[in-house]
């Protein structure tokens, strides 16, 4: 993507919790983690640029829970364009 003039951004869905210093699994339920990435990527490279964001797997439903809270449109989300790869619809039944 780097070679096609993207600049890449990863969220790593393992952090420390803010206080701690054992590694926790980003809570999927709070796209607040999301936006806050969003709204950093808008300040660092410009209110103009556009975002788009891919999610894989639990990243893919996190990407859309996140669509949900905020909306679709690039005013309230700060995204342009997204797309999910594989995401499950069940996690319950896909995790077992």
């Amino acid at each position: 993507m780097n070679k096609h003039g993207f600049t890449v951004v990863v969220i790593n869905h393992i952090a420390p919790r803010e206080g701690e210093g054992d590694l926790r699994l980003l809570d999927f339920s709070n796209a607040l983690a999301l936006k806050e990435t969003v709204m950093h990527m808008k300040t660092k490279f410009g209110p103009a640029c556009k975002i788009l964001g891919v999610g894989f797997s639990m990243g893919g439903n996190h990407l859309i829970r996140y669509l949900g809270d905020y909306k679709t449109s690039a005013d309230s989300s700060g995204v342009y364009a997204a797309m999910t790869i594989g995401n499950p619809f069940d996690v319950l039944a896909t995790g077992l």
